[in-house]
């Protein structure tokens, strides 16, 4: 054990090697400290401090006071890299929403790992690029992981997407990216010298503003979109997924839409007792739903069910 770090960091450092699958004591390059730096920033107050959840730039402030303790975990020179890194508010973002994928899901894929350096994409320079294009960062490694992996067996590696924030686009063409490494079992994030074309595009994880963003992306990429605006909001109807599902053989839950507006109508449904889920017609990713746990009276007032319905209808 290392004497100079505390045994939160010395944890990290072991946690950090185990999920690059490197021998615990194997000091890090800039790149692959990534993983140890987001552990670093997922640590809580100290014990005697308040339980409050400590904010995202006073972590990064303590990790960059952590900085000389880590140089014994990094190779020569790493620890100054770094240093720089943690000035860059792109590096430090990421750094910051990596840190909370590990408060989320246990770890379901590959490593991120910021490359502070820009690079090119020149080993995919022989293959069109395809990249999933996300809004929503949040564990976006457990998207991309299975989509490489039969991509590659289905392709060869060559032909494995990448991943790009709508915020890395500029036109049709990514300025950062994450591409995942094969040899090494792990996905490298990092900005591109030159913007690189993109020859397919796949929307995915776009967050609260999903049917926005993929109308954009659509008309971006037009015939390069593989996942067409007009086919995804057909099945954001609510009762045509339902009919399609049906058709397909799948078990379904019991439906009944209730007009925008119907109040009485609804009433009359729910009134039936047991358990409901109110759901709009055209959201998505969960917007606008409402789940009853049981009969209506027990559990909703004339003010509160009028509530919860029009809740829904905001969403169609």
């Amino acid at each position: 054990m290392d004497l100079h770090l505390t045994q939160d960091l010395q944890k990290a450092w072991h946690e950090a090697t185990d999920a690059l699958g490197l021998a615990r004591g194997t000091r890090l390059d800039s790149t692959s400290a990534t993983a140890l730096l987001r552990r670093c920033l997922a640590i809580g107050r100290a014990t005697g401090e308040s339980t409050a959840p400590l904010p995202p730039p006073e972590r990064l402030v303590r990790l960059r006071g952590q900085l000389p303790q880590l140089a014994s975990c990094l190779v020569e020179g790493a620890a100054a890299q770094v240093a720089q890194a943690l000035e860059d508010p792109t590096y430090c973002r990421r750094l910051v929403e990596l840190a909370a994928d590990l408060r989320m899901s246990e770890r379901m894929a590959p490593e991120i790992c910021l490359a502070i350096r820009a690079g090119s994409m020149e080993m995919l320079s022989e293959a069109p690029l395809d990249a999933v294009i996300f809004a929503d960062p949040q564990l976006i490694g457990h998207e991309l992981y299975p989509l490489c992996i039969d991509a590659c067996v289905a392709a060869g590696p060559k032909h494995v997407p990448v991943g790009v924030h709508l915020d890395w686009l500029v036109g049709d063409s990514a300025t950062r990216v994450i591409h995942y490494d094969l040899e090494e079992d792990r996905f490298i994030e990092m900005s591109l010298v030159t913007p690189r074309r993109l020859d397919r595009a796949l929307p995915l994880a776009l967050g609260a503003d999903e049917q926005h963003h993929h109308r954009t992306l659509d008309e971006l990429f037009a015939e390069r979109c593989r996942n067409r605006f007009h086919a995804a909001e057909t099945l954001d109807h609510k009762a045509i997924s339902a009919a399609t599902w049906s058709k397909l053989g799948l078990s379904i839950p019991s439906q009944t839409v209730c007009s925008v507006g119907d109040v009485d109508g609804a009433r009359q449904v729910l009134s039936a007792g047991g358990e409901w889920v109110l759901k709009p017609e055209a959201s998505t990713g969960g917007q606008g739903v409402v789940l009853l746990e049981g009969p209506m009276e027990l559990h909703k007032t004339p003010d509160d069910l009028v509530e919860s319905l029009q809740i829904c209808w905001a969403y169609g």
